[in-house]
C-alpha cells in the first residue's frame, strides 16, 4: 500500500493533520487530504496482473491565508518528488481554491504515484 508513505512525506509539513478524503468537521489548518482518483491498470505482455500499481493521486492542502496554501503545496510537492519510495510526478501545477463555508483557502495538485504491491 502507498498510502501510508503518502502520509509520512505529507504529514511534516501539516503537523500530521493529513486524511485521506475527507478531514473531520473540527480539524484547525493547515491540513491535507489525499484521494487515489484513477490511474492506468497495469499488466503483464499476457495480459496478467503485474504486481505494479500506478495511481493518480490528488493532494489538497487547506490553510487560513492564500500564500500559507501556495506555500505548504509547494513544499508538498518538492518532497513527494524526491521522497524514494514515494517519488511522485506532479501532473500540472498547483490550482488554487477558496471554499466560502470554510473560509479556508485551498491548493490542489495531481500526482501520478507507481508502487509495487
Amino acid at each position: 500500500m502507498i498510502e501510508p508513505h503518502i502520509v509520512r512525506v505529507i504529514g511534516p509539513h501539516v503537523d500530521g493533520k493529513v486524511f485521506p478524503d475527507e478531514a473531520p468537521g473540527d480539524t484547525r489548518p493547515p491540513y491535507a487530504i489525499y484521494q487515489q482518483i484513477g490511474g492506468p491498470v497495469i499488466t503483464t505482455v499476457e495480459g496478467g496482473p503485474s504486481g505494479r500499481q500506478k495511481g493518480r493521486f490528488q493532494v489538497n492542502v487547506w490553510a487560513s491565508t492564500r500564500a500559507a496554501a501556495s506555500t505548504l503545496s509547494r513544499a508538498i510537492q518538492a518532497s513527494m518528488q524526491s521522497d524514494p519510495v514515494v517519488f511522485a510526478e506532479p501532473l500540472g501545477a498547483l490550482a488554487a481554491d477558496f471554499d466560502r463555508a470554510i473560509k479556508l483557502y485551498g491548493a490542489t495538485q495531481d500526482f501520478s504515484i507507481s508502487w509495487d504491491d
